[in-house]
């Protein structure tokens, strides 16, 4: 039982990390450098929400194969790895439960204001000058900014959490 467990925990491991490395470190650049701020902030909008979504999956199996496969944590290492792939799991479902649906909510909306104010909107970048007195785009933007950073805060932590599990792995083969 203890090698399906383990391979359940290295499968749900290493998927969601390579979804992490491939979304951090290739698909927004491609994506940015390809469509207009709105066409990439809607698509943005639906990847994210499915990629919080499979990643809150993956870690709780991920966690849940370790625990059972390491079951009483005894080793130093083995409680580095299970807070690692702990706070992965709370960052990762963070950001899916409650930070990317207000981050997506803050975007739609100043999305909505620059449309109705006519900004010309282009690949990498837009014309915001009718909107830089503009109190309420200007409010909209800085709380989609906070939430944004703090999403993007708790994707790090969580890729953070699974490079260091990885390495821990690899010190084992």
């Amino acid at each position: 039982m203890e090698f399906y467990l383990n391979c359940g925990h290295i499968v749900f491991h290493s998927f969601w990390f390579g979804a992490q490395t491939w979304l951090l470190g290739f698909q927004g650049f491609l994506l940015r450098s390809t469509v207009t701020r709105q066409e990439f902030g809607f698509i943005q909008s639906r990847i994210f929400r499915a990629f919080f979504r499979v990643g809150t999956i993956a870690s709780t199996a991920s966690l849940a194969c370790f625990a059972l496969a390491h079951h009483p944590v005894e080793v130093t290492s083995e409680k580095i790895q299970l807070a690692c792939l702990s706070v992965s799991l709370a960052t990762t479902a963070l950001n899916f439960a409650w930070v990317n649906p207000t981050v997506t909510n803050y975007m739609v909306e100043r999305l909505s204001i620059e449309k109705s104010a006519g900004v010309v909107d282009r690949v990498l970048t837009a014309d915001l000058e009718p909107l830089k007195d503009d109190k309420k785009y200007q409010e909209v933007s800085k709380r989609f900014r906070r939430y944004h950073g703090v999403s993007v805060l708790l994707l790090l932590s969580s890729v953070a959490c699974m490079f260091v599990h990885g390495c821990i792995i690899a010190t084992k083969i």
